[in-house]
């Protein structure tokens, strides 16, 4: 029964503990967005786009994945460099089979902080697997969602809230689904009175 009640208790906590720094984490990362932008000027956004989540990409794998499975791999009798990228790879995918767990080994050196330390790297591991996710979900060519929507459906960012306004009145006004046609996004009185014209 406690274990039920913990889970149910433990599992959103921890989804919001990974939302809020998978957030904070965004700052910094759309630093490095606007950064490529910036330099890479001649490219189109998508392009940028796909540059930027190949340096997250790799810096997930170099950091998260490869480094800690040659440090696993040192630490552990038995487990070759496979099993250890492998258990970091189920690990971090939260498969989690169990069937490799650091520090079993009752004659582990250190054993209390070699536990403590695995546990704060699939932490902030978690962590960057839901960043990358995030920034994956970010670029709209590559998001598959969109296969499956309607012809009538189009992509407005979510922070677009003036876009959906806009598009709202414009299929309301010409009772309508087509996006071809756009009406003007300048809300003065001069511009509005002279559209209405």
């Amino acid at each position: 029964m406690f274990t039920m009640i913990y889970g149910i208790v433990g599992i959103p906590m921890t989804l919001i503990f990974f939302t809020s720094l998978v957030d904070r984490l965004m700052v910094p990362t759309t630093a490095l967005l606007h950064y490529l932008a910036r330099r890479l000027r001649r490219h189109n956004h998508f392009r940028v786009q796909c540059i930027h989540l190949t340096i997250s990409f790799l810096t997930l794998l170099g950091f998260f994945f490869c480094l800690p499975a040659a440090i696993f791999n040192y630490l552990e009798d038995g487990w070759g460099y496979l099993d250890s990228l492998y258990y970091c790879f189920i690990s971090l995918t939260t498969v989690g089979l169990g069937d490799y767990i650091p520090g079993d080994s009752p004659y582990q050196q250190y054993r209390s902080l070699y536990k403590i330390l695995t546990t704060i790297y699939l932490l902030f591991g978690l962590v960057v697997m839901v960043l990358i996710l995030n920034i994956f979900y970010e670029i709209p060519e590559l998001n598959f969602g969109n296969m499956f929507l309607l012809k009538s459906d189009e992509y407005i960012p979510k922070d677009d809230t003036e876009g959906r306004f806009l598009i709202s009145n414009r299929r309301r006004s010409y009772g309508t689904s087509d996006t071809t046609q756009h009406p003007p996004t300048n809300t003065s009185d001069d511009s509005r009175g002279s559209y209405e014209a």
